[in-house]
């Protein structure tokens, strides 16, 4: 009984959010497109709480933390270098929706990413023309110094929290 209360109500909510020139069709696809999205971030919640209770470790400060990357090298291997400038960094969060195609470009300073939900491909111009999927969950050190594009040849879309160790202008 609860359960069948706390679903109408939700959907009482949401309805009173769309405004009345919605036609029922753009109704009912907008609430099927907002409860798909609160089921993956609940189970991103769940994923990542199972994830944190299982491998959690203190850091300087006795601070409780998850490790989620350690690396000295890129996703191709290749040691990560620093160039001498003074450091800029910066955050983002970059999302990429279904059948999306970045532009070739390359990092030349290190680039920390950790996908937020979906996934996406990411073509690197190296010798081998490696492709490789990242999925949600997934950390990574940006490859540095070759060219690639990532895409999105999936359904849903992707998002991914980018972390730049740049150089000032």
């Amino acid at each position: 009984m609860t359960e069948s209360w706390i679903n109408r109500s939700a959907l009482r909510y949401c309805d009173s959010r769309i405004p009345d020139t919605y036609t029922i069709k753009e109704r009912y696809d907008l609430m099927k497109n907002i409860t798909l999205k609160l089921l993956a971030l609940f189970i991103l919640a769940m994923t990542m709480q199972v994830f944190a209770e299982s491998s959690q470790t203190v850091v300087p400060g006795g601070y409780p933390s998850v490790e989620l990357i350690s690396s000295g090298t890129d996703v191709l291997g290749r040691p990560l270098t620093y160039p001498d400038c003074k450091p800029l960094i910066k955050s983002l969060i970059i999302t990429m929706a279904p059948g999306q195609t970045g532009k070739i470009h390359q990092h030349l300073t290190p680039l920390y990413a950790y996908m937020l939900s979906g996934k996406i491909k990411v073509t690197y111009k190296d010798e081998a023309n490696t492709t490789n999927t990242y999925s949600a969950g997934d950390a990574l050190m940006e490859a540095m110094h070759i060219d690639h594009y990532g895409f999105n040849p999936f359904d849903e879309p992707a998002s991914l929290l980018a972390v730049y160790m740049e150089c000032e202008n």
